[in-house]
């Protein structure tokens, strides 16, 4: 054969073979959050009071299926120390009970994600104080000003994660903590 020739069969047999990747990646968007309008807020309870300390410093990607209009994969991470809880004395012994030194981020990545375009179920691994537990969660997702929107909520333990809870005046806080989360990520960003 000719060399010509070879190089023709070679470049259609390799044409061929990444067509169908090429065609099925091309309908897949990452979106990046708004960091100005995404936030991640712990909801801690005690018997005197309720606390919620709120983080804006979130870096989350979603890999978005244009044509079925569903998340198909997510990753978010947020310092521990961006939480604010509007007392800097209690954000402060916060970060020493999470050991936020050692352990600088909470991170979940998600597992498996069902659902439509409004409603999701997403499993994944969420990594907190140096544990990685596997969570569940129900979210909202919609279509607003070019933005898509995903909210929702989920319980964590502080124990499960080995977090030694505050206690204020002798009293411990619930072992339960809240997770909410608003996350805003533009449509207008580009196909991968």
């Amino acid at each position: 054969m000719r060399p010509q020739l070879i190089w023709t069969v070679l470049w259609t047999i390799s044409s061929l073979l990444f067509v169908p990747t090429l065609a099925g990646a091309q309908h897949q968007a990452v979106l990046s959050s708004n960091q100005a309008q995404s936030t991640i807020t712990y909801v801690l309870k005690h018997p005197f009071h309720t606390v919620r300390g709120v983080s804006r410093q979130i870096t989350s990607e979603v890999n978005f299926d244009n044509d079925r209009r569903v998340i198909t994969s997510v990753q978010v991470t947020a310092p521990v120390k961006s939480f604010d809880s509007g007392n800097k004395t209690r954000d402060k012994d916060m970060l020493k009970v999470t050991e936020a030194a050692t352990y600088p981020e909470v991170k979940f990545t998600s597992a498996r994600i069902t659902g439509n375009s409004a409603h999701i179920t997403v499993s994944g691994q969420l990594s907190f104080h140096g544990v990685v537990q596997e969570v569940t969660f129900r979210a909202t997702q919609q279509s607003k000003n070019n933005n898509m929107i995903v909210e929702g909520s989920f319980p964590i333990s502080l124990e499960a994660y080995k977090v030694k809870r505050p206690s204020i005046f002798r009293m411990a806080v619930e072992d339960e903590v809240i997770i909410h989360f608003h996350m805003v990520y533009s449509l207008a960003q580009k196909e991968s």
